[in-house]
């Protein structure tokens, strides 16, 4: 049997933890353009 490194981890869990990096990566990602933009406005 191989092992993927993963079988310790319930597979429910492992999806939960993607999909929450996920959402953290676009809040990021629009928190980012937000700065963005209010540096482009001050100029």
């Amino acid at each position: 049997m191989v092992t993927t490194g993963f079988d310790w981890v319930n597979q429910e869990d492992l999806y939960h933890f993607l999909e929450q990096a996920q959402q953290d990566e676009i809040a990021a990602e629009q928190n980012f353009r937000a700065l963005v933009q209010h540096k482009l406005q001050q100029q």
